[in-house]
């Protein structure tokens, strides 16, 4: 049966206008937190329960809503933005979308609470799912409106049905209220959810501070600040070092003329220059505040108004790039291993006195252990020879207080000392080799910064080899090992059609390769300081990667297969003398990014006594 063509009555026209602008309470919350803003709010409340299912409730102290524009405020097709069609271009720019207030109304009991500073007592109505006021009174309130809005989609069970499960909701809830407390630190915003508090910011906190509040303290303490200024846009940004990355993006925000966007280009732009600084599958965080022209962008392109066209999009891109790449590169840090605070509360609690926070007191019938750190152990004659101002005392544990030079060059085998500290050198203080752990990991100590380091010395190996290719690549001279006989290499007919496609790139990178009867491959040669590879491992790694890739086998760059040699080139189990120590350090300070392997991976970590001290419970845990 051929079903005729009807025209919708105006309330389902309404529903579905409704339901294509609310699709779930963050949108609610979108819309009104907005208002709020453009209210000229200084603080702005944002409460909920059942995330917004229940109710929800915006609260701000701006102007406030004169009684006359009540009756029209919540009517489809009415704003306070535009008048008249010279309006309407400056507001599209900006995002203008007219029926917000309208469609809350039409899924959900709307009730509005409102002053203006003029008004000697408040307004309270209730609104109708057809934005008609069914009912008003007079209310004792400060100046500002307060919106809530109950029983969401309750008149439409189909939508209400299919909202999505609860996680999705409260990520999406928490994501709108981040973004809006972030781009905006001139209002103080206050987020509670089921009467707990979620979120807190002070207005015109300095942005770091706001980010603080917002992000937490792992996040703001490793995060670096640039700015720069262009003819047609500035930005202040905030990257996060190379010791801070995370399994997704979403803590990486795009604020334009104070809207949040995403722009899938400028990310992608971002994250290239963190290529071999964090490992593999891991995003960086960041925070970009661009002002730019109006006429320069355009803002409806999306109906979420989340994405906009830039028409200098290549600029941005590459002035962003630089910036990044040159804050990034001139901040690379060693890996800071971080511990968890513990319960201090256990059965060594006993030891701990009412009127000291230390963990072993003074008290006589406390046990008491020997400090078994350099400054308070050498008791040898030898050791004590180093200290200029040696003093013991009489009895049998015999400490001795050392002056500051407690360790000096050439006392030890083991203790290397760098002559002039410089920026180039990862280990400025210079290290003891303490020893080798599980044949991978070497063991370093800094007695003056108080720290043990444990570098991987497979990772450093990597990172070595892989600027020393991309250094001779670059110079087109990448020296080469030709093997006895070939390696032979069988590939099924995929595999092989593949590596023959890349043939140049390999050769490129001083990995040559010819064909040998059907579907097999010989390797000839491979570059020449990339010991102990496994030929074989090496070519299925590259098949392997080039069968992740998104597009075609073309977008293999000779980097990746550099990456790709060099780990193939690092076996485990290798014991490491102290002076393949030695050597490896020195090598490592001439790398450009010493702190990561080419995949991203740490090369050293770094242990301070104070964490181990915790961990031991020697001192209390802060906080």
């Amino acid at each position: 049966m051929i079903k005729r063509i009807n025209l919708l009555s105006e309330e389902t026209i309404i529903k579905i206008a409704a339901g294509e602008i609310i699709e779930n309470p963050s949108s609610i919350i979108k819309e009104l937190v907005e208002n709020s803003i453009d209210a000229n709010s200084e603080t702005i409340n944002i409460e909920i329960g059942n995330n917004g299912k229940d109710y929800i409730k915006v609260r701000d102290d701006g102007i406030g809503f004169k009684r006359e524009d009540l009756k029209l405020a919540f009517k489809r097709h009415t704003t306070s933005k535009i008048s008249n069609i010279k309006d309407l271009d400056e507001a599209l720019t900006l995002g203008f979308r007219g029926e917000a207030l309208s469609s809350i109304a039409n899924v959900s009991n709307v009730v509005v609470i409102t002053k203006t500073k003029e008004d000697s007592v408040g307004t309270l109505v209730k609104i109708n799912h057809n934005g008609d006021i069914i009912s008003m009174e007079d209310i004792v309130t400060n100046n500002g409106t307060t919106i809530i809005c109950k029983d969401l989609f309750d008149n439409i069970p189909v939508r209400k049905k299919y909202l999505e499960s609860k996680n999705y909701e409260v990520n999406k809830t928490n994501d709108i209220i981040t973004r809006l407390s972030l781009s905006h630190t001139d209002i103080s915003f206050e987020y509670i959810k089921d009467d707990k508090l979620v979120l807190k910011t002070n207005r015109n906190a300095e942005q770091i501070n706001n980010i603080y509040s917002v992000l937490g303290k792992n996040v703001a303490e490793n995060l670096l600040e640039f700015s720069c200024n262009e003819e047609s846009f500035s930005v202040k940004g905030f990257i996060s070092n190379n010791n801070l990355y995370k399994s997704n993006r979403n803590n990486q925000f795009i604020f334009v003329n104070n809207r949040s966007i995403t722009d899938n280009g400028i990310s992608r732009g971002i994250e290239k220059q963190y290529n071999s600084i964090i490992p593999l599958n891991r995003y960086p965080v960041f925070l970009l505040y661009i002002n730019i022209d109006s006429e320069l962008i355009d803002v409806n392109i999306h109906p979420k108004k989340d994405v906009i066209k830039f028409l200098n999009i290549e600029e941005i891109i590459n002035t962003l790039s630089r910036e990044v790449h040159n804050k990034l590169f001139k901040n690379l840090k060693i890996f800071e291993v971080q511990t968890k605070n513990k319960d201090t509360k256990n059965i060594f609690n006993k030891y701990y006195t009412n009127d000291s926070d230390n963990f072993i007191s003074n008290s006589d019938n406390i046990i008491k252990f020997k400090d078994l750190s350099y400054e308070n152990n050498f008791v040898s004659d030898e050791v004590n020879e180093i200290y200029t101002d040696d003093k013991r005392e009489d009895n049998n544990s015999q400490v001795v207080t050392p002056s500051e030079n407690v360790l000096v060059e050439n006392d030890f085998e083991d203790i290397f000392f760098e002559k002039e500290k410089s920026e180039r050198k990862i280990l400025v203080n210079g290290y003891r080799h303490i020893g080798n752990l599980f044949l991978q990991y070497i063991l370093l100590e800094d007695n003056v910064e108080k720290s043990l380091y444990i570098l991987d010395h497979h990772a450093a190996h990597e990172r070595i080899n892989y600027e020393k290719l991309i250094k001779d690549y670059e110079k087109n001279n990448i020296p080469t090992q030709n093997l006895i006989s070939g390696f032979l290499v069988e590939l099924t007919n995929n595999e092989f059609d593949l590596v023959i496609s890349i043939k140049d790139k390999l050769n490129s990178v001083g990995i040559e390769i010819e064909e040998f009867g059907d579907n097999s491959i010989i390797i000839r040669s491979i570059p020449a300081y990339i010991e102990n590879i496994d030929p074989e491992r090496l070519i299925r790694d590259i098949i392997d990667s080039s069968n992740k890739l998104e597009h075609s086998i073309y977008d293999i760059d000779p980097y990746t297969i550099m990456k790709k040699a060099c780990s193939a080139s690092i076996k485990t189990g290798d014991n490491v003398s102290k002076l393949d120590v030695v050597k490896l350090i020195e090598m490592l300070d001439k790398c450009n990014m010493p702190f990561t392997c080419p995949h991203g991976r740490p090369t050293l970590v770094k242990i301070t006594k104070n964490q181990l001290d915790k961990e031991f419970f020697r001192i209390q845990n802060e906080g």
